[in-house]
């Protein structure tokens, strides 16, 4: 065996893992492909006898390893700009109402939970209210805007 082909197997399943682990963008998994084809080809000296293996197989095996470890890299980075679905984090934005008066300190239902809310506007028990912020534990609301309600 050649040493030089076992370092580059080890070589491209490095950089395999290191796809998973890094955001590479698919670089390292097209290097690893290529280390491990290059490792393959110079793994076994070329002697009458010696084991071969087809390099077509080699080949297809690294493409397609590379290209499944791409493609997985490139749908991790599409996760990270989705909006938080979960958490506190995923309550700014909703529209709730409000259980007690807001004055500047209520209630309002969110999720399933009762949460202290500050508003800088009073806001009477029932009335809808847009969650802005969290401080602490406390909601931060605005009075919610009524449908055909001009911004401003």
């Amino acid at each position: 065996m050649n040493a030089a082909g076992v370092a580059l197997l080890l070589v491209g399943a490095l950089f395999f893992f290191l796809e998973v682990k890094l955001a590479s963008h698919g670089v390292l998994a097209i290097g690893g492909a290529a280390a491990i084809v290059f490792g393959a080809i110079l793994l076994f000296p070329e002697q009458a006898g010696a084991p071969r293996g087809e390099f077509a197989v080699l080949v297809a095996a690294a493409v397609a390893t590379a290209a499944i470890l791409a493609i997985l890299s490139f749908k991790a980075l599409a996760m990270k700009s989705l909006p938080q679905r979960t958490g506190a984090g995923a309550l700014v934005g909703q529209v709730v109402s409000a259980r007690s008066p807001i004055a500047p300190v209520g209630k309002v239902f969110a999720d399933g939970d009762l949460w202290e809310a500050h508003s800088d506007v009073p806001v009477a028990a029932g009335d809808l209210v847009e969650i802005v912020g969290i401080e602490g534990l406390a909601l931060v609301v605005r009075p919610a805007r009524k449908a055909g309600q001009e911004s401003g």
